[in-house]
């Protein structure tokens, strides 16, 4: 399982790669990844916003999307991405599409399954129940 330093490594290579890019649109292909949005509530949530920052929360990737909404991505213990040519063919275990507007495609991939993607509302972000019993961070002013 990805430890808090390899995912805040993965956090910000994905800012450095997706940063300020618009996804143009989402495909769910395994509906556990997101089971509290439905393949077609995540494909419409992830159609046409952008990618305004990339951060971590605990071991949670967080997306903050224009529109105010934020893709809370969980690797778990083999969840990847991979950042692809859109012609290149996807990897074997995707279990999710981003199609984004520089002609490349952001592809997750999750060969035991037990990765984890949530879209929600940013204002509702301390709510959300994979974050709201999170300590503090350690490098934060609530931190003390």
């Amino acid at each position: 399982m990805p430890e808090l330093p390899e995912v805040e490594m993965v956090a910000r290579h994905l800012r450095s790669l997706i940063g300020g890019r618009t996804i143009l649109k989402a495909q769910l292909l395994r509906p556990g990844l997101a089971p509290e949005n439905s393949p077609r509530q995540f494909a419409a949530a992830l159609r046409q916003v952008t990618v305004d920052e990339v951060g971590r929360r605990g071991k949670h990737i967080l997306i903050h999307l224009s529109g105010a909404r934020t893709l809370i991505v969980h690797l778990r213990m083999t969840g990847r991405f991979f950042y692809l040519d859109t012609q290149a063919a996807n990897p074997k275990h995707t279990h999710a599409l981003f199609w984004l507007d520089n002609q490349m495609k952001l592809a997750f991939q999750d060969q035991r399954h037990f990765g984890m993607m949530l879209v929600t509302k940013t204002a509702k972000l301390g709510q959300v129940k994979p974050l709201n019993k999170l300590a503090p961070e350690p490098f934060s002013e609530a931190f003390t």
